[in-house]
């Protein structure tokens, strides 16, 4: 996978905070379906869009344990304007923990993640296939996109209270995680959302959207409106 030794992110091991010598994150400054034709391409790593938001795009290392900053530093590109300044975080990209049997054998899977309060969105199978047992997500997120968390060990997950929409198969597959408070923000909750969890009953929001598979069959949905 590509490496950019300019980027900097937290891995603790037991109670140590270990900066990486060179990390394997890389940042683009571009949002999802946002027009792209002012993107430069400055290096095969990462690319600036000058609205300067950070998207992480990619993870190689080898912690179980992750503290992601809520700036990086763009030392490597001096031909970029945003060189030598702070790149905000908010994205956490397609696939960008994402643990699958081809490329990461030999990785160990992700126990612990903490997210900044700057993430707006995470997005498809961001963390899919890891072994995060909680996840805390910041209240600056408002979307967050299919598979994000699939095939996890959650037993805990606090949404953030700004959360708008939880799209298909987010949690899927979190056979330990047996309750969910969802925010009054939510006004929709996708297919298989929270399909294979232990969830046995739920409180949504009167104005919050859902499908049949939203959540386990057995689980007891109250409020909310069905989707027909």
């Amino acid at each position: 996978m590509k490496k950019n030794s300019s980027l900097k992110i937290l891995s603790i091991v037991g109670t140590s905070i270990i900066p990486f010598a060179i990390t394997p994150l890389i940042v683009s400054c571009s949002k999802k379906g946002e027009d792209l034709s002012n993107v430069k391409m400055y290096d095969k790593n990462y690319r600036i869009l000058f609205n300067g938001a950070g998207e992480i795009l990619d993870y190689d290392g080898n912690a179980t344990e992750l503290e992601i900053p809520e700036y990086l530093e763009n030392n490597s590109v001096t031909s970029s304007p945003y060189y030598g300044k702070r790149i905000k975080v908010k994205y956490v990209g397609d696939s960008a923990f994402k643990w699958s049997d081809q490329e990461d054998s030999g990785r160990p899977k992700l126990q612990k993640v903490t997210l900044p309060n700057s993430i707006i969105c995470i997005y498809d199978e961001a963390f899919r296939n890891n072994e995060l047992t909680s996840i805390e997500i910041p209240d600056s997120v408002t979307e967050i996109k299919s598979n994000a968390f699939n095939s996890n060990k959650l037993n805990y997950v606090k949404l953030s209270n700004s959360l708008i929409e939880i799209y298909p198969y987010a949690f899927y597959n979190n056979l330990l995680l047996t309750q969910i408070v969802i925010p009054n923000s939510v006004t929709k909750i996708s297919v298989g959302a929270f399909e294979n969890t232990s969830i046995k009953n739920v409180t949504l929001p009167s104005t919050c959207e859902y499908s049949s598979f939203s959540f386990p069959e057995s689980c007891v949905v109250e409020g909310g409106k069905k989707e027909t």
